[in-house]
This record gives structure tokens, sequence and C-alpha cells, in this order.
């Protein structure tokens, strides 16, 4: 799908994870967060592979796969938490 001349044809090209990061939002934004999903995992995975899972680019990935959840109601709905104290309580949420 999304490549360029100095790819080479390499579906593994960190150039080709920022196309698909950016592509996300396509999909999404018509509606077919499944389709988002996809590509912005396959980015997450380039870039992992390429730089590691600390790597910026990686984590800019995530952050979108995380805003597409969001947006479609993939994200767990949080819990309250036990009670006062120094952790978690009334009016906390825990995730």
């Amino acid at each position: 799908m999304l490549s360029a001349p100095h790819m080479n044809g390499d579906r593994d090209h960190p150039d080709r994870a920022c196309a698909l990061v950016r592509y996300s939002h396509l999909p999404h934004e018509l509606g077919t967060s499944e389709a988002a999903m996809t590509e912005v995992t396959n980015a997450i995975g380039i870039y992992t592979g390429e730089y590691g899972a600390q790597h910026p680019y990686a984590a800019e990935a995530r952050c979108r796969r995380a805003l597409i959840l969001k947006g479609s109601g993939g994200l767990p709905r949080p819990r309250p938490g036990p009670g006062p104290g120094p952790g978690p309580g009334p009016g906390r949420t825990i995730w």
C-alpha cells in the first residue's frame, strides 16, 4: 500500500510507519476504526522493531492507537476507587 521509491519495496521501512500513522487518521474519521487500528498497529510493529519500544516514534504511534480506541469506545471504563487514603479513593478512578 503506502510506499515510496527510496523504500525499495521495504514494508518495514520507518518512513512507511510514519505514513501509516498519518494515514490512520483518515479511516478513523470516516468511521472505520478497525482499518485505522490495523494501520497504526502495523506502524507500532515497524517502529518497535527498528528503534525499540521506548522510542518517541513508537510512543507517538501508541498514543494514536489510544485515541482511536477512545474514539471508537474501545477503552475500558474507569472504576471507582476503594476509599480514603493515599491511593485511589472516592472521587478518584482506577484504570
